[in-house]
C-alpha cells in the first residue's frame, strides 16, 4: 500500500521535525570536559541535553538529587553549529557517548561531527582520524523528567535567595586543597566557613582520630576576587564537594557562591587548547 500526505499534513510534519548538527576539529577537549560530569553517576543514569541556537547544554543530577551539574558549550566552541529550532531536548547515556568519542583514544587531532533529529531520535556521531572514519548511532532515552528537572532545578532554588559570598579562585591552588581533604577523608562531611574578619575561607573535616583544617586567607595568591557580606558557615557532603570540584583538573578559575540557605554554586571557567572558553556549573 502507498499512502500520500496532503500539503497541509506534510507541512505540519515538517514543522514538528527538529534537528541540529555541529562539528569540531578537536573532540578531545570536549570529551575531557564531559568526563568531569560522570564522577557521581551510575553507568545507566541519563544525561539531559538541551540545544538552542546559541549553545549545547548537558545536564546531570547526583544520585541523591542534592547536586546538579550543567555544562554549557557555546556555539563558538564548534567550527560549525546549526539548530533549526528554538529548543531541542533529549536524553542520552553519557557513558555511552564518552565511549564513542574516545574510540581513537586521546588524540588531539580527531575531528567529529554530531547530529540529532527528532525524526529518528538518534544522536549520530562521525569521527575522523588520519583518514580513518568511524560512525556511531546512539539511541536517545525515553524520559518525561524534563519538566520536573526544570521545576526542581537547584540553580533556580539558588537564585531565589540572597547571595552571602562570591569568591573567585585560581584552580591549581584550590585543587591542592581539595586533594588534601580527599587524602585525609576523616568523615563524609566538610564544614566550609567564609569570614570578613579575618577575610578567609576555611575547610574543616574531622573524625574520631583527629581533624583537618585548611585556611586560605584573602591575601593568598589563590584568590582573584573576594566578596562576603558577613561570617557564614555551612556543612556539605564531602563526596558532593569533590564531584563539584572535579573540573578543577581542566579549569582555569573557579567561581564559588553561597546563598543565605547554604546552597553552593560552583562555576568553572574552562579554556580549551584552541583558546576558547566555556563554563561548567555545579
Amino acid at each position: 500500500f502507498f499512502f500520500s500526505m496532503n500539503g497541509e499534513e506534510g507541512q505540519q510534519l515538517a514543522q514538528i521535525e527538529k534537528s541540529f548538527s555541529c562539528s569540531t576539529d578537536n573532540i578531545k577537549s570536549i570529551s575531557d570536559i564531559l568526563t568531569t560530569l560522570t564522577a557521581d553517576m551510575s553507568r545507566d543514569q541519563p544525561c539531559y541535553v538541551e540545544v538552542s541556537n546559541s549553545e549545547l547544554n548537558f545536564i546531570v543530577s547526583g544520585k541523591a538529587k542534592s547536586l546538579q551539574a550543567r555544562l554549557a558549550l557555546n556555539r563558538l566552541m564548534f567550527e560549525d553549529f546549526e539548530c533549526d529550532a528554538e529548543s531541542i531536548k533529549f536524553a542520552i547515556n553519557l557513558t555511552v557517548l564518552l565511549d564513542c568519542l574516545r574510540i581513537f583514544g586521546s588524540s588531539d587531532s580527531t575531528t567529529a561531527t554530531m547530529s540529532f533529529s527528532t525524526a529518528d531520535e538518534l544522536l549520530n556521531i562521525s569521527l575522523e582520524e588520519s583518514g580513518v572514519v568511524t560512525t556511531c548511532e546512539i539511541n536517545s532515552l525515553y524520559t518525561d523528567d524534563f519538566n520536573d528537572l526544570d521545576q526542581q532545578s537547584l540553580f533556580i532554588a539558588f537564585r531565589n535567595n540572597q547571595e552571602e559570598c562570591q569568591l573567585i579562585l585560581k584552580s591549581e591552588p584550590l585543587r591542592e586543597v581539595i586533594q588534601e581533604l580527599t587524602d585525609s577523608f576523616w568523615t563524609g562531611i566538610v564544614k566550609i566557613s567564609v569570614s570578613n574578619n579575618p577575610a578567609a575561607i576555611k575547610f574543616l573535616t574531622g573524625g574520631q582520630i583527629g581533624a583537618s583544617e585548611i585556611i586560605i586567607p584573602r591575601t593568598s595568591e589563590a584568590f582573584v576576587s573576594f566578596q562576603c557580606r558577613g561570617n557564614i558557615s555551612f556543612e556539605y557532603s564531602l563526596r558532593s564537594l569533590m564531584f563539584g570540584m572535579k573540573a578543577l583538573s581542566v579549569s582555569k578559575e573557579v567561581y564559588i557562591r553561597i546563598n543565605s540557605e547554604g546552597l553552593m554554586c560552583i562555576q568553572h571557567l574552562i579554556e580549551t587548547s584552541s583558546n576558547k572558553e566555556t563554563f561548567l556549573d555545579f
